[in-house]
């Protein structure tokens, strides 16, 4: 009802709006969701009797993939999903109004971050991978001065390596900006320029230089 669902390995069948939702954000194209038709021509023949031989195949199958994920990692697959706020469907609390607004402009006019939303979002993003490395267990484990010390020579690459994902070929705006806002955020943000009737918005892809001043790369994720 909240639209807020935990979903991981094991409640994943309980909420088919948000499993969707989720699926969306991390990339999903709906164009490849099968229609009623596809899949019964996908599944056709499946329901017939199967040989001793494919029987034992198929066991054979079953108990590899059983065995293959320990239940101890997938125990560490939600763990550093909740670390992330991975399944979180609004992402906007820590980013200030002016760049949410930077944020529209760029999508609604395909217009660049200007230097002071670029210095926001850089903040933004640094602070994120901040508390995401701080929550993992593994990480809590060290101390104070050897934490610090990994966060200074890693933390900017980790950022640098988000970015390249969010921005990665072949995912249009709303997939680019759900990490970063929240898949709720840029649904009601899409629903809101569709009202608008803005063209060109399906296909649309951020590109780097949209983010960031391609003369500052080197600079952008340096800590201040």
């Amino acid at each position: 009802k909240e639209e807020n669902c935990q979903v991981n390995i094991k409640t994943r069948k309980n909420c088919q709006f948000c499993r969707y939702k989720l699926c969306k954000e991390a990339g999903m194209k709906t164009a490849w969701v099968l229609t009623d038709e596809e899949r019964k021509q996908k599944f056709k023949g499946r329901g017939k009797k199967k040989s001793p031989s494919q029987h034992k195949m198929d066991e054979a199958l079953g108990k590899t993939i059983q065995t293959s994920i320990s239940s101890a990692d997938l125990a560490s697959i939600d763990s550093y999903l909740m670390a992330n706020s991975h399944c979180e469907l609004s992402h906007i609390r820590d980013i200030d109004d002016y760049l949410v607004r930077q944020i529209i402009r760029m999508v609604a006019f395909r217009a660049k971050l200007d230097d002071v939303s670029q210095q926001q979002l850089k903040t933004v993003m640094l602070a994120r991978y901040r508390r995401f490395a701080n929550r993992l267990s593994e990480f809590q484990e060290l101390c104070t001065a050897d934490r610090e010390e990994i966060l200074k020579h890693n933390l900017v690459h980790l950022a640098k390596l988000a970015t390249c994902n969010m921005l990665s070929l072949g995912k249009t705006w709303t997939s680019q900006l759900c990490p970063l806002l929240g898949a709720r955020e840029v649904e009601k943000l899409d629903t809101k320029l569709m009202s608008l009737n803005l063209t060109g918005l399906d296909n649309l892809r951020l590109t780097y230089n949209m983010f960031f001043s391609t003369n500052k790369q080197e600079e952008n994720f340096t800590e201040s």
